[in-house]
């Protein structure tokens, strides 16, 4: 990919990293100040004048470190805006190697080295981001600022500024209290901050009452009474306030006394420059004619703070506050103002800023202008995915002089289309075709009729789609664009895929593909390779589909084609989502459903929250999948769009059906269906059916289902929808199964298809749903291993139904047999044993059989944690809490555990286990619960025997070359490690094999054993000790290093394991302050205090209370 870098000459521009030094006294906020602190993320809303900035500056004064960065919209390019951003956290050495990231990932490097930057530096830091509203519309800035959030340190602030309201995913960041906004009401001053700015001027308090009623605290305003005041001598301005009228005199009042000390050449600049909101060097000549007009607006800003002056790589841009601005303006003619923002339109044009000049042309009330650029510039807004910027150049023109414009009606039609307007854009379409033929534009017409049908398709008309692509071609010739036909070629082969013909339209996509690539129309090819994944995923070929979306994305991104590129990502996810790939169905969705929502695209969200919901719902989040749906309901309502509402309708269904609620299940989908039941395609048709067969067979109606749904199954095979098919076939022959006890012959060849197509979620899925049928298919005799593997990772359901498969069909004893075998864990073997005593002969013949092959076998080893509490793995699988039926069995294991490889003698095992019961009795009891540990770990065994107990006279050991891990060993070698690095100098290794031993040490050795005798206290002190100390020597490492935040972490854990740790408690109390939460520091003695006194009786030592004191007095 080529990188957007290598095409620019990045230069580094200082003083954006600069925070702006006020030149006239700061009025002070401390209002909003105090509740600013108390935030970690603080956004700032409100238009120009707000004092933004200001608070900004005041804030970053409290912060012990500011990375200040003040955004224009030079800084759009996210490699520009890398660039600073990295250059402001001081992250120098990163700039080569953030250069070289592709634009697609440059998001997420980006963030992570900030935040990297920021953390190492282990000092209270503030980000501020100023003016971000300039940057808002690219997605790279927008992603990168939201995983700074989402993934912000504790040593990092952030606080934003923009003009416009922020799109970054903060709600769950507000959910947690971790978010304060303040918008245009919250920056007004109050009364009381106004009294403050006039107290030294001595305005009687109704003056200052009608200042504030006046201005509503609009700081600005506030600001330029101020400046007013002190421009006069006191008792002139004192006696030339008190009488003035308010507000009628409030707007001459400003802009007379403010400009009564300027030249005339310096009012005609500012009169001239009004007329817009802001000006820059080409736009001001352009209005005054004279060079000499920036001098003056440059004198001026520094002279007055109603002229704002931001400098940047472009030059300067100026802006005058919109009172006096609209003040200065009035002062010229009506005529001489129009004249003046049309010049300003022409200089924005010239200057390849169609946005700016549109905004002039509106403004001058010139429509003819306004239509022009219209013309010229709104195929590339909307494919810029600028759509309301759009329908705003729209709004200033006409109704009427839009719908005699054919080109203008089309252009319109296509935006409306754009923002899901379907309705007004099938009708505006629709009436456009007649004018462009008329005018003789064929090629426009055409164009016109395919996104009509387009609409018409999105609908789920096919049929008048599939009419209205054909008046299209009737009206091509031979001789007309190549690149046009190839696109309604395009869509012809979507409808055959809508219209059931899959393998046809397959053929036709490739030919068009291939026309595509030698025509050379990149974004034809890009669209045709979207529908053939559509294709192949509806033909259930996976793989083939996800090569088709993920060309289809490159293509679309190399273009821009953002909104589109959403609409391929939502069809990704949606196949990872039907390939069982979760997380990256997951990923593929949320970033379809973010493109869309910040590129508007209406239609593409709707799919990705249906989409979305059927993850939820799988994933058993019902609540959050029925949210996700209604809303997606809504969007597709609102566009008047059945098909799409019929497919959410049916989502809610089968959402509804699995919580057991069938009556609502069966209203949504026979709402599905009514609004489908004479346009839906026919595997469109079928899946509404399938459904409602699915609620009746939910609801005990058999007969019907296993009729109905085995003839939806052969339905889909015979259109090619092979997933389809394999989950009806399964429904169906589970209907059948349940019905009449046996299954179709046709079933083994389906479930062989899911193997041989990766269905392997879809399968997953239905055993899940039915254990039972799954297990009755496999003892049948199915030779696809494929649904065995799926059982292996749901045994825990499928266990129950083999043993009641044992139990009653003596003929299929082998095949259950085996497939106990194939489960992990102990639990099967456990069956087994119950098995081979049974009655039946054939079953207790195949179950002996087995067990005999398992103990003829090498035995599997075993996994053991004794940290945290005893738990013990064999073939994959804890060992059931049932298996240690005797409560000392687990007492035995642990005393063999910490005897090692050497064993004990059964005297020592019973002194340890039953030191206060007869001799006789212990004898007695030490073996039979040496029986239930010896049956726990290897169920097969023969009593008596063991090969993971060992007996040798009366020794008894474990076989320790048969435990493959054991934490405890693990845990001591890992501190063996990190003790042998630290000594020979390795901080770096040392440190990790700190923390892999912290890790380790999950809680107290044998947790939840509690033997007679003191011998595993002993045990327990020394592991307890050892963790405290690794955490001990792992903070200390960290704070080394600088990772203040990863030793807080380590000398909490110190803490956690023993209050009485003085040692920890003052190192936190030193981190904490270093980390500017010296809140936290002296909570942190408050714990200490109260931990030594209640556990030992003492106060804290003198230098932990020197140490709080030093804290204290500090703050």
């Amino acid at each position: 990919m080529v990188l957007r870098s290598a095409r620019l000459e990045l230069e580094f521009v200082p003083a954006k990293l600069q925070a702006p030094k006020p030149y006239r006294s700061l009025i002070p906020r401390p209002r909003l100040l105090e509740t600013a602190s108390a935030f970690p993320v603080v956004l700032l809303v409100a238009d120009a004048g707000y004092g933004k900035t200001s608070l900004l500056y005041q804030l970053s004064r409290l912060a012990r470190r500011t990375i200040w960065y003040t955004l224009d919209a030079r800084d759009r390019d996210p490699y520009v805006f890398a660039l600073h951003l990295l250059k402001a956290a001081g992250a120098d050495r990163a700039l080569w190697e953030i250069r070289q990231v592709p634009e697609e990932r440059l998001a997420q490097v980006l963030a992570r080295l900030t935040l990297a930057e920021v953390e190492a530096s282990s000092v209270s830091t503030l980000l501020v981001l100023d003016d971000y509203h300039t940057v808002m519309d690219d997605a790279v800035i927008e992603d990168t600022v939201a995983a700074l959030l989402r993934d912000r340190p504790l040593n990092l602030r952030v606080a934003i500024a923009s003009r416009r309201r922020l799109s970054l995913p903060v709600a769950r960041l507000r959910a947690q209290g971790l978010v304060i906004l303040f918008g245009p009401e919250d920056l007004c001053f109050d009364l009381k901050e106004t009294r403050t700015i006039f107290a030294q001027d001595r305005l009687p308090d109704e003056t200052i009452r009608q200042i504030q009623a006046l201005t509503g605290g609009w700081p600005v305003a506030v600001q330029l009474v101020r400046d007013t005041l002190r421009a006069q001598p006191d008792q002139a301005a004192s006696s030339r306030l008190s009488p003035v009228r308010w507000p009628e005199q409030f707007d001459a009042f400003l802009t007379e006394e403010l400009l009564c000390g300027l030249d005339p050449a310096e009012i005609e600049v500012l009169c001239r420059v009004s007329v817009l909101e802001e000006v820059d060097a080409a736009t001001c000549l352009a209005l005054t004619g004279n060079p000499a007009s920036l001098e003056v607006l440059e004198g001026l800003a520094r002279r007055y703070s109603f002229i704002a002056l931001n400098r940047g790589e472009g030059g300067c841009i100026y802006r005058i506050h919109a009172l006096i601005r609209e003040s200065l303006a009035a002062r010229l003619p009506a005529e001489e103002r129009q004249r003046l923002v049309v010049q300003a339109g022409h200089c924005f044009e010239q200057s390849n800023r169609p946005i700016d000049a549109a905004r002039a042309f509106a403004a001058a009330g010139d429509q003819e202008r306004l239509i022009q650029l219209v013309r010229r510039e709104g195929e590339r807004l909307l494919e810029q995915g600028l759509h309301r910027t759009l329908a705003e150049w729209f709004s200033h023109i006409p109704a009427g002089v839009v719908e005699r414009d054919a080109r203008l009606l089309a252009l319109h039609a296509q935006l409306e289309a754009e923002l899901g307007h379907f309705s007004l854009a099938t009708a505006e379409f629709e009436r456009v075709v007649p004018l462009l033929l008329g005018a003789g534009e064929r090629g426009a017409a055409v164009e016109a009729l395919r996104r009509l049908a387009g609409l018409q398709e999105h609908r789920g008309a096919y049929l008048e789609a599939f009419d209205t692509l054909t008046r299209a071609l009737t009206l091509l010739s031979e001789d007309d664009d190549t690149r046009l036909r190839l696109r309604v070629e395009n869509q012809r082969a979507t409808l055959l895929l809508h219209s059931g013909r899959l393998e046809e339209a397959l053929e036709r996509m490739r030919q068009v593909i291939e026309q595509c690539r030698r025509a050379g129309d990149t974004r034809a090819e890009a669209i045709a390779l979207h529908n053939l994944g559509e294709t192949l995923r509806t033909l259930g070929r996976f793989s083939e589909a996800r090569a088709a979306f993920t060309q289809a994305l490159a293509l679309k991104r190399a273009l821009g084609l953002w909104a589109s590129m959403a609409l391929t990502l939502n069809s990704l996810g949606a196949l990872c989502y039907l390939a069982g790939e979760s997380a990256q169905a997951e990923q593929s969705l949320v970033e379809a459903r973010s493109l869309a929502e910040q590129h508007e695209a209406p239609s593409v969200l709707s799919y990705a929250l249906s989409n979305l919901g059927d993850l939820y719902r799988d994933w058993g989040e019902t609540e959050v999948a029925r949210e996700l749906y209604q809303r997606s309901l809504e969007l597709k309502e609102a566009m008047d769009n059945p098909f799409g509402t019929a497919h959410t309708l049916n989502c809610l269904a089968t959402l509804c059906r699995r919580a057991g609620d069938l009556g609502q299940a069966r209203e949504y989908n026979r709402r599905a269906f009514e609004l489908r039941e004479q346009a839906a395609g026919p595997i469109e048709r079928l899946c509404y059916q399938e459904e409602a067969m699915l609620i009746a067979l939910a609801a005990g109606e058999i007969e019907t289902a296993a009729r109905e749904l085995w003839s939806i199954a052969i339905a889909f095979r015979e259109y090619g929808a092979r997933y389809h098919w394999v989950r009806a076939g399964w429904y169906a022959a589970y209907a059948g199964w349940r019905l009449a006890g046996h299954l179709p012959p046709e079933f083994d060849e389906l479930v062989r298809i899911a193997a041989e197509l990766g269905y392997t979620a879809l399968l997953t899925q239905l055993v899940r749903e039915a254990p039972d049928f799954a297990v009755a298919a496999w003892a049948a005799g199915l030779t696809s291993s494929v649904l065995a593997e799926r059982m292996v990772d749901l045994d825990d359901l499928v266990l129950p139904h083999i043993e009641r498969g044992l139990a009653g069909h003596a003929e299929q004893a082998a095949r259950l047999v085996d497939l106990l075998l194939r489960l992990p864990g102990n639990m099967p073997i456990q069956v087994l044993t119950q098995a081979a005593r049974s009655l039946n002969p054939d079953v207790a013949r195949a179950a002996t059989t087995a067990l005999e092959r398992l103990r003829a076998a090498e035995p599997p080893p075993l996994r053991i944690e004794a940290l945290g509490g005893l738990r013990v793995w064999r073939r994959g699988r804890p060992v059931p809490e049932r298996a240690w039926a005797r409560r000392r069995a687990l007492d035995l294991l642990a005393y063999l555990l910490l005897a090692g490889p050497g064993g004990a003698t059964r005297d020592e095992l019973i002194a340890a286990c039953w030191p206060d019961t007869a001799v006789k009795s212990a004898i007695q009891q030490f073996h039979q619960h040496l029986r239930t540990l010896r049956s726990a770990l290897e169920p097969e065994s023969l009593s008596g025997s063991s090969r993971y107990v060992l007996t040798d006279g009366r020794m008894y050991r474990l076989a320790f070359d048969r435990i493959e891990y054991w934490d405890v060993s693990a845990f001591e070698r890992a501190l063996e490690q990190a003790r042998t690095l630290q000594r020979a100098g390795d901080l770096a290794s040392a440190e990790q094999s700190f923390a892999q031993a912290s890790a380790l040490y999950r809680g107290p050795l044998f947790a939840g054993i509690a033997p007679e005798d003191d011998w595993l206290d002993r045990a327990r002190e020394r592991y307890a000790y050892l963790a405290v100390e690794a955490n001990l020597q792992l903070g200390a490492l960290r704070e080394s290093t600088g990772n203040l935040l990863g030793a807080v972490d380590a000398y909490t854990a110190c803490v956690e394991l023993d209050l009485c740790r003085e040692d920890a408690h003052r190192a936190l109390m030193r981190l904490y302050e270093a980390l500017g939460r010296r809140d936290d520091a002296l909570a942190q003695y408050r714990r200490c205090v109260a931990a030594l006194r209640r556990e030992l009786g003492v106060g804290p030592m003198p230098e932990t209370t020197a140490l709080y004191q030093r804290i204290r007095n500090h703050l």
